[in-house]
């Protein structure tokens, strides 16, 4: 018979001890289908940050480059100086770059040409350029907060964003040499207009200078508005003003490297970014080394690691070209670390579209400690526990059951006494007496009487005693049925989905700190105890300060940083080399016969000077003039 069913816990976790969750997880970074990679949330000071440190340093002793954006630069700081522990063949292909150092800063150019730009063919190299022109244009909107709505329903917007950017990239130009195009009437405008590279756009960019104020606005103001607020702080300018010596993602995913990003906006005397660079660099950094991910040749695609901390910090950026990636990037080998607090700073929390769509493309899921959006995670992990209906309580009667029978020889015995004992006693006694009288009137004078008298006694005694015993055994065989009594059960009761759901909730809710439950999609779920991040020189700090600063020191030679001086320098002379070629340009190229400009309808002047004449300072000023914008 089978075994009675027993009440059951609403939801059971297996525990994993920490040395199974380590191999769990080293096996999980060597996966090349984990979807979009391992979705971590959990609140502040669940445990997710030291898990994230203790995940990068494990990819790293197993050969797996990963690049780490960091926000708020505390766990970049403790992974780099964790990596210490490795040994140095391992150690030289790690780069931390603190962005907001003072004292070595390294540039980025998202319009940056390719190395091997000399082996394309024509066709190759303008795809190539168009492709890098879209993402910088993404770029640019994402850093003002507007990387959700991208270009949709604003033509006019896009055409100019990707005209400037089109214009920069076939100049070999940088994304801070916007600030001269955005401003029609800047001294070298014209020279830069030359530049273009093809008639309609120099030509409308030409009938910039001589439009009014206000149709000026109405035309460029949107565009150059957005790229102004991002190049007006300096830090944006000496990050995206460097033509060459600039971080080549190309070469640290060729050549295996790993980057730690430190956005930490504090430097060692205050702070130097602000929240629009920071969100600036982290965009270009990774929409940068994504590009390069999708543009790498099958056979040449290597397993990385893209972690990425704080992740509602790139929803509003990224998160279009997060979303798309998410469902891609498992075909090129590379993979998603994604920590965040799981609704916290989310648009509309746990209805938020991003994040559904992450939870949904990541297969590993690892839940830390969460208060009001444990619910919503709650759902998650009782899904997939989920392994048919569980019993809650359990009701039962005793009943008896025949379960066969036996073959039994039974005897009969029968044994009876009787005893009788009577006895008879008899008395009587009569006495009769008898009178007569008649008379008869017959006869005259006769009469006749009689009279009479008797009496009798009688007496009689019986005794009688009768005892009988008798005896009788019998044999004969019978079947006798086997009885067992056994509980039957009679109901049972099973848990609701909302019991169920919020069981795991409460699950969630309980975790200790470092205490996580890790769903692995098609595999299983299980509660584990995160190993613990450890920094093995905190016992040394002094030597420990020392091997920094030798690594540090190691790091900053290389050419990509330099001195944010030393930066704006090689900026100046080279704006003063490249306005002296395009005035030699200028004079030796023939005039071009130009046509009535669509924009304004005024036809445009041959003797129109190379530089712009000053401003009139007299009271008879045009209120329409260009330095009143």
């Amino acid at each position: 018979m089978t075994s009675q069913p027993r009440p059951q816990r609403p939801i059971d976790l297996h525990q994993l001890s920490k040395k199974e969750f380590a191999q769990l997880v080293r096996g999980i970074l060597v996966d090349n289908n984990l979807g979009a990679g391992i979705a971590v949330s959990g609140v502040s000071g669940s445990g997710k940050s030291n898990f994230s440190e203790w995940a990068m340093l494990e990819a790293a002793e197993l050969g797996i480059p990963f690049l780490h954006i960091d926000p708020h630069g505390d766990a970049a700081k403790k992974t780099w100086r964790m990596c210490l522990k490795l040994p140095e063949r391992l150690r030289k292909r790690i780069i931390y770059w603190r962005v907001a150092d003072s004292q070595h800063a390294a540039a980025i150019n998202p319009l940056q040409h390719p190395a091997d730009e000399h082996q394309l063919t024509e066709y190759e190299r303008l795809s190539r350029g168009r492709i890098q022109v879209a993402l910088t244009a993404s770029i640019i909107l994402a850093a003002v907060g507007e990387g959700a709505q991208g270009f949709a329903a604003r033509p006019v917007l896009r055409k100019w964003v990707h005209r400037w950017a089109w214009l920069l990239w076939s100049a070999g130009l940088t994304l801070a040499d916007a600030a001269m195009l955005i401003d029609p009437h800047n001294p070298f405008y014209e020279l830069l207009v030359s530049l273009a590279p093809d008639d309609m756009a120099r030509l409308q960019m030409q009938a910039l200078s001589g439009m009014k104020v206000s149709d000026l606005e109405a035309e460029i103001g949107s565009a150059r508005n957005r790229i102004a607020s991002l190049l007006e702080h300096p830090a944006a300018e000496v990050l995206l003003s460097r033509r060459q010596h600039t971080i080549d993602f190309h070469e640290i995913y060729a050549s295996g490297k790993s980057l730690i990003v430190d956005l930490d906006r504090v430097d060692h005397h205050g702070e130097i970014l602000s929240e629009d660079v920071q969100r600036l660099v982290a965009n270009v950094v990774l929409t940068n080394y994504l590009a390069v991910v999708l543009s790498t040749p099958e056979r040449k695609r290597q397993r990385r690691l893209c972690v990425i901390d704080e992740l509602p910090v790139f929803s509003e950026s990224c998160g279009p070209l997060l979303e798309r990636m998410c469902t891609e990037i498992r075909k090129y080998r590379t993979s998603f670390l994604f920590l965040h607090q799981g609704g916290a700073r989310f648009p509309g929390r746990t209805d938020n579209e991003f994040l559904k769509t992450i939870h949904d493309m990541c297969r590993c899921k690892i839940y830390f400690r969460h208060n009001m959006d444990a619910e919503f995670f709650g759902k998650q992990v009782a899904l997939a526990a989920h392994a048919g209906p569980r019993v809650k309580h359990v009701q039962t009667s005793p009943q008896q059951f025949t379960v066969g029978h036996e073959i039994m020889e039974l005897q009969d015995r029968g044994e009876g006494t009787s005893e009788m004992t009577g006895e008879t006693l008899t008395n009587g006694s009569t006495d009769q007496l008898s009178e007569t009288l008649t008379t008869v009137v017959e006869r005259a004078d006769r009469a006749t009487q009689a009279s009479g008298q008797g009496s009798s006694t009688s007496q009689a005694q019986a005794q009688q005693r009768t005892s009988t015993r008798t005896t009788n055994l019998t044999y004969k065989q019978t079947l006798v049925p086997k009885i067992v009594t056994q509980d039957v059960v009679t109901s049972l009761q099973f848990y609701s989905r909302d019991e169920i759901e919020w069981a795991a909730a409460a699950e969630i809710k309980e975790l200790a700190t470092g205490e996580a439950i890790v769903m692995l999609d098609g595999v299983g779920l299980w509660k584990a105890m995160t190993p613990l991040a450890k920094d093995s020189l905190s016992h040394a700090p002094k030597y420990a300060a020392s091997e920094l600063r030798k690594w540090r020191k190691r790091i900053v030679s290389r050419p990509e940083f330099a001195a944010p001086e030393t930066i704006q320098q090689e900026r100046k002379e080279f704006l003063q080399s490249l306005v002296q070629e395009l005035r030699t340009i200028s004079v030796q190229r023939k005039p071009l016969k130009r046509v009535e400009s669509s924009l304004t309808g005024e036809k445009p002047r041959h003797d129109e000077p190379l530089m712009p004449k000053p401003p009139r300072t007299t009271d008879q000023e045009d209120d329409d003039a260009p330095w009143s914008i």
